[in-house]
């Protein structure tokens, strides 16, 4: 069992098997950024409201509110780890280069309809505070996509870089008239009509590799697209090194055009026999900050993984379970020693006294389906009913009959 609906829409109950894959997850990040420095934190799911709203053009409707009823004052649920951390970093003491990581709750009120998508759910965010060199994207780029890669289910694995600064710099505020207009917005600026046909050319593309984005480059002639260019081919370059594997360009994406400063990075990946899905994304968010606390300008560069997308596509790895049945306590002492050695064998055991009227109940729920169950009908009887072969090859019987 992964999950269950409660009575109100898009909002979950969750259980064993989902909490075991995202806590297994997110504990190996945590060991593997540890060691590059990372310090893990956790920050307040209540936020102020004004302040929250002023760091993001997110619309107020999609964001919860809490109300206090008697002081008349309104918070906001955390609906973004990357802008929580970042309040959080405006006012910290701590020194002028940070690296958090962090699997938070995330509340969003309008979302997007694609699979596995809640209005309650964890994401696993890590960032770097301080450091405005592409180095600091670069580390987290490769860390991510290391982790990733580790998670037994996730195939065809790849990274989208993408750069809104490439029209921000031809004019501002130009990548949201695009996003919003289309790029025909292009055709109103004063610079050279092969540049503005290149551009476009290059926008209708969607997403291109290494090779078709140099040639790309060796066709403008205006020096800051070139420059842009340069450092993005700059990134395939490195990241090859690394041994990241498929690796593309989007000028198209200009989603969150009014969070990222600059350059953004999606993650995609087909998770078992899922459709392609986006399972993390990130980018510069270097204005962030400041925003809370003009005195603390820092540059910052993050990558969200959206960790329970991902599970709800994954297979269970945990360990196997087994019941000891018993329908009265004179049976419990016989009960504890073949549980004690079920679990021995690295089975999840557990007793359960019932009248036997009620048994039916256990063997047809969903909760236990898969278990093996161990039925103690007397002192020196018992029987094992399972349809899971694997853990019944497990168990020895004559071990059992010797308890």
């Amino acid at each position: 069992m992964r999950f269950e609906p409660t009575s109100i829409p898009l909002f979950f109950d969750i259980l064993e098997d989902e909490l075991y894959l995202v806590n297994t997850a997110y504990n190996r990040m945590l060991e593997e950024f540890k060691k590059y420095g990372y310090r893990e934190i956790k920050t307040s799911k209540i936020e102020q409201r004004d302040k929250y709203l002023n760091a993001t053009k997110v619309h107020w409707s999609k964001i919860f509110e809490v109300h206090r009823s008697k002081e008349r004052s309104k918070f906001l649920l955390q609906s973004d780890l990357a802008i929580s951390m970042s309040r959080y970093v405006a006012y910290s003491k701590d020194s002028s280069v940070i690296r958090l990581i962090q699997m938070g709750d995330i509340y969003r009120d309008r979302i997007p309809f694609l699979p596995g998508y809640r209005r309650e759910f964890q994401q696993i965010l890590t960032g770097i505070w301080g450091i405005s060199h592409i180095s600091a994207d670069l580390e987290l780029l490769y860390l991510n996509f290391k982790q990733l890669s580790s998670i037994s289910g996730i195939r065809n694995l790849y990274l989208q870089i993408s750069n809104q600064q490439i029209f921000e710099d031809l004019k501002q505020g130009l990548s949201e008239e695009i996003r919003f207009s289309g790029i025909d917005s292009l055709f109103e600026l004063d610079i050279e009509k092969n540049d503005l046909l290149v551009l476009k050319d290059l926008f209708n593309q969607g997403k291109i590799e290494y090779n078709e984005l140099k040639k790309y480059y060796h066709r403008f002639s205006i020096k800051i697209i070139k420059s842009r260019i340069s450092e993005i081919l700059y990134i395939f370059e490195k990241l090859k090194e690394k041994g990241v594997g498929k690796v593309v360009f989007n000028l198209s994406n200009l989603g969150g055009t009014g969070h990222y400063s600059g350059f953004n990075y999606r993650f995609y990946a087909n998770v078992n026999d899922s459709e392609e899905l986006l399972i993390a994304d990130g980018g510069r968010i270097d204005s962030l900050v400041s925003k809370f606390n003009s005195n603390a300008d820092k540059p910052a560069v993050c990558i969200g993984i959206g960790i329970q997308v991902i599970a709800q596509f994954l297979d269970t790895k945990e360990g196997l379970g087994a019941v000891v049945l018993i329908d009265n306590e004179d049976k419990l002492d016989k009960a504890d020693k073949y549980s004690e050695y079920l679990r021995s064998l690295n089975f999840r055991s557990s007793i359960i006294l019932l009248p036997k009227k009620k048994w039916k109940n256990i063997f047809l729920s969903k909760y236990y389906s898969n278990f093996v169950f161990v039925i103690i009908n007397n002192y020196a009887d018992f029987e094992i009913r399972s349809d899971n072969m694997k853990a019944l090859n497990i168990i020895d019987f004559n071990k059992l009959k010797e308890l």
